[in-house]
């Protein structure tokens, strides 16, 4: 049962919390106004947030991660809509889970 739930969290649970928090609430509440140089920052910071939250030391693994995050930044400022970061964050995961079997 260990490893449906696991599935489960890792494919489908995290992207929505992970979405809602790093992009949803962060990049609304801190980087509320809407100018080239706040979504670049705010871009990045969630996206550096967003690799230190899943890799703690500084390594490609946690580039790779923050770059993610950037990226996910990027689509939540350019689409506005949540639904596309969970869908993007989503099908990220499932492709890594299918690699890793």
């Amino acid at each position: 049962q260990l490893p449906f739930w696991n599935l489960a969290y890792s494919i489908l649970f995290a992207p929505v919390i992970e979405e809602l928090i790093f992009r949803g609430i962060f990049l609304n509440y801190f980087f509320r106004q809407n100018s080239r140089v706040m979504n670049v920052l705010g871009v990045l910071f969630s996206g550096m947030i967003f690799g230190y939250m899943h890799v703690t030391s500084l390594s490609t693994t946690w580039i790779m991660y923050s770059l993610l995050g950037c990226i996910l930044g990027w689509a939540y400022l350019h689409f506005r809509d949540i639904r596309y970061n969970t869908t993007l964050h989503f099908m990220n995961n499932a492709l890594s889970l299918l690699a890793y079997i």
